[in-house]
């Protein structure tokens, strides 16, 4: 091999490793953006996740539950034969 052949394969290199870092260093700085918008989305509060309804213990009562995104669990009671809702929501657990 050559002299000149082989600075024309280390220059090759350096160069490849030159995109190398630069591809990397925007590859970084695209997932360090892709962090910051997901604090923004999580930074906006709770939200309602689900809500289901289950016999109460009293007959012709139903209990509605609601589950919140930050854990919290809330209860609500509702009278099906005469569809009164009785109080308000109560949390029964806490975040």
């Amino acid at each position: 091999m050559k002299q000149s052949e082989t600075i024309q394969t280390l220059q090759a290199s350096v160069r490849r490793l030159r995109f190398g870092l630069i591809a990397m260093t925007v590859g970084l700085g695209v997932l360090g953006l892709g962090a910051m918008t997901q604090e923004d989305e999580i930074s906006v509060g709770p939200h309602l996740v689900g809500i289901t309804a289950s016999s109460a213990t009293m007959p012709a009562h139903t209990a509605l539950f609601r589950l919140w995104s930050n854990g919290r669990i809330d209860r609500k009671v509702v009278q099906t034969d005469t569809g009164q809702i009785g109080g308000s929501w109560v949390m029964i657990q806490r975040p």
